[in-house]
């Protein structure tokens, strides 16, 4: 390995060479994610604290002209869940139902990373939302919200209507 390589690398500490350092940490990480799972913690949550239960994973972007919140909700429908905003907070609820099937009595499991249960993320956001302009629309277990900018300040409370595919 050239010098070049070898700094390009994390496995030196003060310019030494530490393959069993590297390795070592390497394994760390595993076992933490492997913790993470079996808390029921989405991988690469990086709070601290562990989310029991299924707790959607969401993304927020934001334009000139609105921010989209979108949350993957895999196994649940739109009547399971609700959107509300209220001054300036918008806040995701509903409940992902554990499936359940025949012969499930006398299954044994090897694996199980599936999570269930009722759920709550709420999400403040900065600005002007015009809320009597936000949306919500569900397809293939992916919510998308559409919270439109406003030039004005408006704080009221309202449920958002979520649409579901034709």
């Amino acid at each position: 390995m050239s010098r070049a390589q070898l700094h390009a690398t994390n496995d030196r500490w003060d310019g030494f060479y530490l393959p069993f350092t590297s390795m070592l940490i390497r394994e760390m990480e595993d076992v933490q994610e492997r913790f993470r799972r079996m808390l029921g913690e989405p991988s690469g949550n990086g709070h601290g604290a562990p989310m029991i239960g299924f707790t959607p994973t969401v993304e927020i972007a934001e334009s000139p002209e609105e921010f989209t919140l979108t949350a993957e909700l895999p196994g649940t429908s739109p009547d399971d869940i609700t959107v509300e905003f209220d001054g300036g907070v918008l806040t995701l609820r509903g409940k992902k139902e554990e499936e359940r099937r025949d012969g499930d009595e006398t299954r044994s499991y090897h694996l199980y990373e599936r999570t269930f249960g009722a759920f709550e993320r709420s999400f403040t956001f900065p600005g002007s939302i015009d809320e009597q302009k936000i949306t919500a629309d569900f397809k293939d277990g992916v919510l998308t919200v559409h919270l439109p900018k406003t030039a004005g300040k408006t704080v009221r409370g309202r449920r958002i209507q979520i649409t579901k595919p034709q």
